[in-house]
């Protein structure tokens, strides 16, 4: 989740970079730095390898957030990308429910959670619908299906 965060965050992160204000960003990492430091320590104390993770994971989420709302983009429409994000937790509860299973049903489950998660987008994003559909419909153009009727 926090690499699924820290990827949306380089949004906001280049567009300060972009309008000249590498200082902002810069200051922003600066101030994280003790805290991540001490929930870091203190996780990591707590729950070992994983502790470190949800402290890293923390840290991105914050980062995102405040870089976001430096640059004053509207984090709203990025709700749109909701059903990917509760397809990650779904995942990620299904790994650990699936401790000890062979491979092969890990790679089942994340084949159908990825399909799921592309079906969802193409149905909730008219835009990704219509790139995607784009060069089926100039398949079926070309080949004459889509004026034939049928007998």
């Amino acid at each position: 989740m926090g690499a699924w965060v820290n990827g949306l965050a380089f949004i906001p992160f280049s567009l300060l970079q972009a309008q000249g204000k590498p200082d902002v960003v810069a200051k922003l990492h600066t101030t994280e730095v003790l805290p991540y430091l001490g929930t870091l320590w203190v996780l990591v104390h707590k729950m070992g390898l994983v502790g470190a993770a949800i402290a890293w994971a923390l840290r991105v989420i914050v980062d995102g957030i405040v870089l976001a709302w430096l640059t004053r983009l509207p984090i709203y429409k990025l709700f749109s990308a909701a059903p990917a994000l509760i397809g990650m937790l779904i995942g990620l509860t299904l790994g650990i429910a699936m401790e000890g299973l062979p491979l092969i049903a890990f790679i089942a489950a994340g084949t159908l959670l990825a399909l799921s998660i592309g079906a969802t987008g193409l149905l909730t994003q008219p835009h990704l619908r219509e790139t995607v559909m784009l060069p089926v419909n100039r398949l079926i153009h070309r080949s004459g299906v889509a004026g034939k009727s049928a007998p």
